[in-house]
């Protein structure tokens, strides 16, 4: 899927945007979670707990990732979420990929490799980072916080892209490490750009049988 994804290279109307993947932070009334914590108490609870106990009931923390917790959980930019950035042509391929970070720099990287700058339009929303974007291509804002669709400049492309990859992590997967994640990511872009190919299956075979360039 790699392999097919890195011959990609899109042109004419394009969307980009980011995402932000990670489990979902669970709302407690002081964000706690953990018995260490001594901010946190529940005095009935405890009580139950410590009376069925005594009848041989043991409530002892099941193996895996202890939930995170916060009060009020932060959703998008600002999060502690690994963020993906992506571009979509309208009506075409996407392309995107794990990043460590969303500057102007990192972004414009992911342009210069996978666009046709010269004969290209992008739409972003107003993200700081894509500030500068207007150096480099032709470019159009969309302040969310004032619209979401002008006469057909929007990014929705983009954002059911990313809604096809959260309803596939949530519904398929449930759970998907950091170290994975790229590979989960070229899954979802290699069955989005072949979703009109009805030899996908033989695409992914021919490609699994080619000689990998380190």
């Amino acid at each position: 899927m790699i392999i097919e994804n890195k011959e990609i290279e899109l042109s004419g109307i394009l969307e980009m945007d980011e995402t932000y993947i990670g489990g979902k932070p669970r709302k407690f009334n002081n964000g706690s979670t953990f018995e260490s914590d001594k901010t946190y108490k529940n005095i009935e609870l405890d009580k139950r707990i410590k009376e069925l106990k005594q009848d041989g009931f043991k409530f002892n923390r099941q193996k895996g990732n202890t939930a995170k917790s916060d009060i009020s959980p932060k959703r998008g930019r600002g999060t502690d979420k690994t963020p993906v950035a992506g571009i979509v042509q309208r009506d075409g391929n996407v392309i995107a990929q794990v990043m460590k970070n969303t500057t102007y720099t990192d972004l414009k990287k992911l342009v210069n490799k996978y666009v046709d700058n010269s004969e290209s339009v992008i739409i972003t929303d107003e993200y700081k980072a894509y500030n500068k974007f207007s150096q480099i291509i032709e470019h159009i804002k969309v302040d969310h916080q004032q619209m979401y669709s002008y006469k057909g400049v929007n990014t929705n492309s983009i954002e059911s892209f990313w809604a096809i990859v959260k309803r596939g992590i949530i519904g398929q997967y449930h759970q998907v490490s950091l170290k994975y994640l790229p590979n989960y990511i070229a899954e979802f872009v290699f069955k989005y750009n072949n979703r009109k190919v009805d030899d996908m299956f033989e695409t992914l075979v021919k490609n699994s049988m080619k000689p990998i360039n380190r």
